[in-house]
């Protein structure tokens, strides 16, 4: 679109590029209330009652704030506008913009766009009425280009003041620039034949001893890399004031300073890969370290589930033992405890059979019947009941010991068994000699 814009200005570029021989750029510096500040660099010319104002360079040094808040310097623009609203092709937002005011006596034809970018290098023509004094007015802005054609106002830097004077030849005037240089009249034509000035309104040989102090100042204060914006400017700034100082003093200062600038920006990379270095030394021995540790800890976890897994066996082993040994001596004491059974039921036996021998003894002894007619088969009869009583008595006997040997281990008392008639029961009372102490022995005269 600029351009388009230049295409159609052509003739009038010619005529201001005829008269730029005789004509030296003006630099004007603007500040905004938040430490940003842009140095201009235009050309001014006037021919009867058109002015032209050509901008050539825009130089921007954002404040601390700002340079926190946006990081690249050439991502920030600076922009003019002459009108509000309705832009062609971009769009803007933020802070609302003021446009620049036309006085009384002063003519402008508005661009199609709405709009002018200074790093585009514009040009604007006004026409001036013959006789009229006016001072143009035109608020600078600020805006960060955030992606997609859109940019974003965040502050306005000052205002660029111009004031066209009419001269005495043929009616044309001089024009003062922001800087307050004043032209003279041509014949026919003025242009602007002012001395360049700084920012500062100092000589370039004054501007570029402070700058290469300057310089020398931060050099001293930076640390590390990368440099500060605000230091690449001041490098940036010496670097084309050098081509314009003639003083051989000052020159000295700058080589000194340029020359510190590299020296400094060397160092620091040293320093930087030294560094970088020591840090990939230190970050290799603590993983070697690291390494040697692990391997320890392998080691003695290695040897420790060794002395672990030998002791689990000795363990198993000793539980085996024991349960081993817990068998035997049950099975042990099973068999001895069996034996003591036997070995009492055997006794119970035999003193069970002396008890019916010795009972029939006494029988035998006591019968004073021996010799009545049926008393041998009465005898026969009680004997072979008794003979019964004991075979059922031992019978019992035996079984209560196969239920002992059962339940060897059962702490219950059994239920005494009621008493069975003994042997001298069963025998009938005819049978029996009965004496009680104090009485007389029975009849024993008996009839059967």
């Amino acid at each position: 679109m600029m351009d388009i814009r230049r295409y159609l200005c052509l003739p009038l570029l010619s005529l201001a590029v005829c008269t730029s021989s005789l004509a030296k750029e003006v630099k004007d510096t603007l500040k905004s209330p938040q430490g940003d500040r842009v140095i201009l660099g235009y050309n001014m010319t006037q021919d009867g009652g058109l002015v032209t104002v050509k901008f050539n360079t825009v130089q921007k040094k954002l404040g601390q704030r700002t340079q926190e808040k946006y990081k690249k310097l050439d991502e920030v623009a600076v922009v003019i506008f002459d009108r509000t609203g309705n832009y062609k092709d971009l769009k803007f937002d933020g802070q609302t913009p003021n446009a620049f005011m036309v006085p009384a006596g002063v003519s402008y034809t508005p661009s199609s766009d709405g709009y002018y970018l200074l790093q585009e290098e514009p040009m604007l023509q006004f026409s001036v009425k013959q006789g009229e004094e006016a001072e143009l007015s035109i608020p600078l802005y600020l805006a960060h280009y955030e992606g997609k054609r859109h940019y974003k106002i965040f502050g306005q830097c000052g205002t660029l003041k111009l004031k066209p004077k009419q001269g005495k030849a043929h009616g044309g005037g001089a024009m003062t620039g922001g800087g307050g240089a004043v032209g003279q009249a041509g014949d026919g034509e003025t242009t602007i034949t002012t001395e360049e000035l700084t920012d500062e309104g100092l000589s370039p040989a004054d501007e570029a001893a402070i700058r290469a102090s300057s310089l020398m100042s931060m050099l001293e204060k930076a640390k590390k890399l990368p440099f500060s914006e605000e230091l690449k400017h001041e490098f940036s700034v010496l670097s084309d004031l050098r081509f314009k100082v003639t003083d051989e003093v000052v020159s000295k200062q700058i080589a000194q300073a340029l020359e510190a600038y590299s020296n400094k920006q060397e160092e620091l990379e040293a320093e930087a890969e030294k560094a970088e270095k020591e840090a990939a030394d230190k970050a290799n021995k603590m993983a070697e370290d690291a390494k040697a540790l692990t391997d320890s800890l392998s080691a003695e976890s290695a040897l420790q589930a060794a002395k672990d897994k030998k002791d689990i066996m000795w363990l198993v082993g000793g539980l085996g033992g024991l349960a081993l040994l817990i068998l035997g001596g049950k099975q042990v004491y099973k068999v001895i405890k069996d034996n003591q059974m036997q070995k009492a039921q055997k006794q119970m036996m035999e003193g069970l059979t002396k008890m019916a021998s010795s009972g029939m003894n006494d029988i035998n002894a006591n019968n004073p019947f021996g010799n009545i007619p049926g008393m041998k088969q009465a005898e026969q009869a009680v004997t072979g009941k008794a003979q019964r009583a004991l075979s059922k008595e031992a019978e019992a006997a035996k079984k209560r010991l196969q239920e002992m040997k059962k339940k060897p281990e059962a702490k219950e008392v059994p239920k005494p068994e009621p008493k069975k008639p003994s042997l001298n029961d069963q025998i009938p009372a005819k049978y029996k000699r009965w004496r009680k102490p104090g009485q007389n022995p029975p009849n024993n005269n008996v009839t059967i």
